[in-house]
């Protein structure tokens, strides 16, 4: 399963990507409001992201173990 997944911590909120439990992305402040998560191969996606007021592709890799 992936997620994007968002906790507010005190008045910060913090926002990550996750597969399988597993967190995936660096912290950030928000995603893009009406963003998805777009697969352009089977195994890589991705998605708008903001932190500091930056907005950041955010790419992410699946990888088999």
């Amino acid at each position: 399963m992936i997620y994007k997944a968002s906790k507010k911590e005190k008045t910060k909120r913090k926002c990550v990507i996750g597969i399988e439990g597993k967190i995936e992305t660096p912290e950030y402040d928000d995603f893009l409001e009406g963003s998805f998560i777009i697969f352009d191969t089977p195994n890589l996606f991705h998605t708008i992201a903001i932190r500091n007021g930056e907005m950041f592709l955010v790419e992410v890799e699946i990888k088999e173990e």
